[in-house]
């Protein structure tokens, strides 16, 4: 009797075990490697942690996260950001709802950043390392460190490509920006952008990083150098 009162709680340890490996290895599910005045599902959370599609994790001032879902496959929340990560049809996504997120999607299966206007995601089949940022007016800055990104506008099916090395700052709302402006003219193509967008919703381009002081705190997981491209 003494040997089978042992058994069974070695046995519901084995179990749980189990279950909490298999629930960290979920499709989708992510390993927070990394966290400081966070919260997951509005819980307060340890150093690491372990986030699951539906998942929300925000970060107070001064706060930030590292969620690895491989070694190629990366998410960091600068502070006060809010992501909801999604896995849609095998599809991992980012929903931004404030804040600044920077991607390292360099897998096979690319990462999405979605804002409420916007999806971002690698151009190309090697992937990318960008970085999207939701400013106080609204507007998002999306810098592509790595590789060219893809921009979709989601009101109006228009899609473009941001290529290495450059930003973009794009209207919060599309619907407000002037129709017809000389940089956004589908006859004159910014540089930087691999394709024009067909409508207005580009408020500006440049070479390098952007906001450097927004931008260059993000991780590609080690810290960016100022001067990196």
């Amino acid at each position: 009797m003494q040997a089978l009162k042992t058994v069974v709680p070695l046995l519901g340890g084995s179990v749980l075990a189990l279950s909490l490996v298999t629930w960290a290895n979920a499709p989708g599910a992510g390993e927070i490697i990394r966290a400081s005045n966070t919260t997951l599902n509005g819980v307060a959370v340890p150093e690491v942690g372990t986030v699951t599609p539906g998942s929300v994790l925000a970060t107070g001032d001064n706060g930030s996260a590292l969620v690895q879902f491989s070694p190629d496959t990366q998410v960091n929340l600068l502070a006060r950001t809010s992501v909801t990560f999604r896995s849609d049809l095998g599809r991992l996504s980012a929903e931004m709802s404030s804040g600044t997120v920077g991607a390292k999607s360099l897998g096979q299966a690319p990462l999405l950043v979605e804002t409420s206007s916007y999806q971002i995601r690698p151009a190309g089949q090697s992937g990318a390392i960008y970085v999207v940022a939701i400013l106080p007016d609204l507007t998002t800055v999306v810098s592509a460190r790595r590789g060219s990104v893809s921009i979709l506008q989601k009101s109006s099916g228009e899609e473009y490509a941001l290529s290495e090395g450059h930003y973009v700052k794009l209207a919060g709302d599309p619907q407000s920006i002037p129709p017809q402006t000389s940089q956004n003219s589908p006859s004159s193509r910014p540089a930087g952008l691999l394709r024009p967008p067909g409508k207005a919703f580009v408020i500006a381009v440049g070479a390098g990083v952007g906001l450097a002081v927004i931008l260059d705190e993000t991780l590609e997981p080690s810290p960016v150098s100022p001067s990196a491209p």
